[in-house]
C-alpha cells in the first residue's frame, strides 16, 4: 500500500511538472486568458493548413477523397 501511495504521488508530481513545462512553452500563465491564446494558436494552425492535392472541400474543414466518393456512388447505385 505504501509503495502504491508513493508511486501515485510521484506520478502526480511528474504530471504537474509536465503541465507547467507545457504552459511555459505556450506562454500560458496562471490566471491569464491562456485558453483563448491556445485557441487562437490552434485556429492559426488550421488557417494555414493546406488542402492535399486531389481533395475537394465538402464542408468547412472536411475533405473527401475522390476515389472514396466514386465508391459511394457505385454502392448507392447498386442498392
Amino acid at each position: 500500500m505504501a509503495q502504491r501511495d508513493i508511486l501515485k504521488k510521484q506520478k502526480e508530481e511528474k504530471r504537474l511538472e509536465e503541465l507547467e513545462e507545457f504552459n511555459k512553452k505556450l506562454g500560458l500563465e496562471e490566471g491569464s486568458a491562456g485558453q483563448k491564446s491556445l485557441f487562437e494558436q490552434f485556429k492559426a494552425m488550421d488557417d494555414t493548413k493546406k488542402i492535399p492535392a486531389g481533395m475537394q472541400p465538402v464542408k468547412m474543414n472536411t475533405f473527401v477523397d475522390p476515389a472514396l466518393e466514386r465508391r459511394r456512388q457505385i454502392y448507392k447505385n447498386v442498392r
